[in-house]
């Protein structure tokens, strides 16, 4: 499954990037928009974009990777950090294991399309 973890009524041209891809080349596969990460995951190896926005004070972003990361069994799931500042030292020091960090400020389709598709092919030769 494909989450996109971000706070209430946020608005990112994230949601449309990555829904308007699934629809053109995994149309089985759909993008889960969650507000909260207290949820049971369906399969064993998800691909998680997260947001953080440092300039939001009740929401952390790295706190959510933190209860994905370290959750049990789910070392195995994929995260990309959407941050609105690109921290590496801070990133680094969180020991999240984050498959990719990228700008929220300037989303590439293609790069965000690269994680897309790495996953499914990823999925496809776990099972």
């Amino acid at each position: 499954m494909i989450y996109l973890i971000q706070p209430l009524f946020y608005k990112t041209d994230l949601e449309i990037i990555i829904q308007d891809y699934l629809k053109q080349k995994y149309p089985s596969h759909r993008l889960v928009i969650s507000h909260h990460i207290d949820f049971p995951l369906l399969s064993k190896v998800n691909l998680f974009f997260i947001i953080h926005d440092s300039t939001l004070k009740d929401w952390d972003g790295i706190q959510q990777s933190k209860y994905i990361r370290f959750s049990s069994n789910s070392y195995s799931n994929q995260i990309i950090l959407v941050a609105d500042q690109l921290n590496y030292t801070m990133i680094f020091r969180t020991h999240i294991s984050f498959l990719g960090v990228i700008s929220s400020k300037e989303l590439d389709k293609n790069e965000i399309c690269q994680y897309i598709d790495d996953y499914m092919s990823y999925q496809s030769n776990i099972f």
